[in-house]
């Protein structure tokens, strides 16, 4: 079970969204106790038809949990978070329009689990808008 709150809104030609919330957990995933999660995100428009965005997460752990990783070969470890410990994580990205009916996009995010090492990602998208160029029946869009 969740509760919490979110606030969103924009200032001097930033849009922001803020939002903190406790989740009361049960076996199999802590020994009961509850996780504070605070998130963060911003954006702007770094050129015209371009978005930057920069998104923070903090996951506050009251109680010790323990998780399961799967190795490369199928099998599974535990590791355990110790009580009273952060995760911590954030992404940035871009997206915009090249020209109408063509977007391209770029991610970069990472994750620092305390029981665990940090996870790395990056991603790179490009959608076409068949309808934007005459194609309008059921809006087709090509993303890759």
């Amino acid at each position: 079970m969740a509760d919490g709150l979110k606030a969103s809104g924009s200032w001097g030609g930033f849009s922001f969204e803020i939002a903190d919330w406790r989740e009361t957990t049960t076996v199999p995933f802590s020994n009961g106790g509850a996780m504070d999660i605070y998130t963060a995100r911003v954006e702007t428009d770094m050129l015209a038809g371009w978005k930057v965005g920069l998104s923070g997460i903090m996951q506050r752990r009251n109680a010790a949990v323990t998780t399961v990783k799967v190795t490369a070969i199928g099998g599974t470890t535990t590791a355990t978070g110790a009580a009273n410990t952060s995760d911590t994580g954030y992404q940035v990205d871009l997206a915009g329009d090249l020209f109408p009916g063509l977007s391209l996009g770029a991610a970069y995010a990472t994750f620092s689990p305390n029981a665990a090492a940090s996870s790395n990602a990056w991603i790179g998208w490009a959608a076409l808008d068949l309808s934007s160029m005459g194609m309008s029946m059921m809006s087709p869009t090509l993303t890759a």
